[in-house]
């Protein structure tokens, strides 16, 4: 009796699976729309604190968020870099805010 090992993800699909490059875009979507979606849970979260930014826009990768936009003043772009900050998920903040005053 001998044992083979092979490469499992290797080879023919004959059990209709999905290849390795589809199942990466799939997941790779996925995290798309789950970033997008956390991103715009951001956005509305500033909004409803009634933190004035213009044109804000947030986006976030793997942990990453990136923040854009015109603060109307230093104390409110802070405030947004800490909301942002301390969401569950994200490391970095990359603040490209301007202030207008």
């Amino acid at each position: 009796m001998s044992l083979f090992a092979f490469i499992k993800s290797a080879g023919a699909k004959i059990f209709g699976g999905k290849s390795d490059a589809e199942r990466a875009a799939e997941t790779a979507e996925a995290k798309a729309k789950t970033e997008a979606a956390a991103a715009s849970k951001l956005e509305e979260t500033i909004r409803d604190l009634q933190l004035q930014v213009d044109d804000l826009s947030v986006t976030i990768n793997d942990d990453l968020a990136t923040i854009t936009g015109a603060a109307h003043d230093k104390v409110t772009r802070e405030k947004v870099v800490l909301v942002v900050g301390n969401s569950e998920g994200i490391a970095t903040v990359s603040d490209q805010m301007t202030v207008v005053n």
